[in-house]
Formats: structure tokens, sequence, C-alpha cells
């Protein structure tokens, strides 16, 4: 096959990480990164979490203001990302060592988390998905991913956005 391979190592990689820190922003999850794996490029780092957000993989939690003295002033505003329903979600030992010796702690999503708005981008971005179903394997993936969605927004899951899904999925069934 040609192109880039559907599952990639830099993003599983990733998602080891997201799972140990729970949330974190993309230069503090480059420096884990570095410590744990192969060296990477920042660059490539923010690649395959914009890519991880289209296949559900990672999710946009919000962002957080950080003060410091940068070339840019003094401010910093960081997207911060979460594991999403499609992440495999084991720790890893090794990137829990990395984050003692970065002096770095759990960061639990749970309190941050925008559910209404993560539960809306999430179904308009799955309803996308089934627009562009064609096939039975398709289908089938997408009623996975479906059930995959529902459990990981649990009591998040806003009713008319799951039912306006229901449809959809029934009228391509």
């Amino acid at each position: 096959m040609r192109g880039r391979p559907f599952k990639s190592q830099v993003r599983l990689n990733i998602e080891e990480i997201l799972a140990t820190i729970g949330m974190g922003y993309g230069y503090q999850i480059h420096k884990i990164y570095k410590k744990t794996y192969d060296k990477t490029t920042l660059r490539n780092i923010y690649y395959h979490l914009h890519a991880g957000i289209r296949l559900r993989e990672f999710v946009e939690t919000g962002s957080e203001e950080g003060k410091g003295d940068y070339t840019w002033g003094v401010k910093v505003e960081r997207k911060l990302y979460s594991l999403g329903p499609n992440a495999n979600k084991e720790r890893n030992p090794k990137v829990e060592e990395a984050m003692q010796e970065l002096s770095m702690k759990y960061n639990d999503p749970g309190k941050k988390l925008e559910w209404p708005d993560i539960a809306r981008k999430a179904w308009k971005s799955f309803s996308k998905d089934i627009e562009k179903a064609k096939s039975q394997a398709d289908k089938k993936r997408l009623m996975e991913e479906y059930g995959r969605i529902r459990a990981w927004l649990g009591k998040h899951d806003e009713k008319k956005e799951r039912e306006k899904i229901e449809e959809k999925l029934n009228s391509i069934m």
C-alpha cells in the first residue's frame, strides 16, 4: 500500500504518554517523548497530535495560560490534550520514570474537561465520517466506534446530539 500507515508508532507513544500524565501540552509531551523514546522534533509531535484529533485518539481539552520570559512576550497560551475515545489507554513505566526525572505530576483531565463542548466536537466529527461511509466495512467500523464514543462520553453524553447520530447511522444501515 502507498502512503503513510494508518497506525503510527509516534502516535502510539504519545498515547502512552497521555495515558500516564493524564493531560498535557505539546512541549511537555515532547520533553517526555525525548526522555522515553527516540528523538523527534516538536513539529512531528504536533503533527501527530493533530492527526490523532482527526482519528479521535486525542481530544483538545482546553487551554491554559503560562507566564515566563519568552522572545514574544511574557505570556503563552498552551493547548491541552488528553486521550480520546479511540485511544489505547495503557500506561508505560518508562514514561513514569521520565516524569519523575522532569518533576512532573499526573494532571487529571476529568477535573478540567469541558464535556459539553467535547461531546459536540466528537459527534460532529463522527457525523462527517458517517456521511463519507460507503462500504459495508466502513459501516461496521462506524458502529464499533459509535459504541466506543458512547462509552467514553458516559454520563456526559448529550441526548439531542446522540439521537441525530443514531438517525444518520440508521439511514446508512
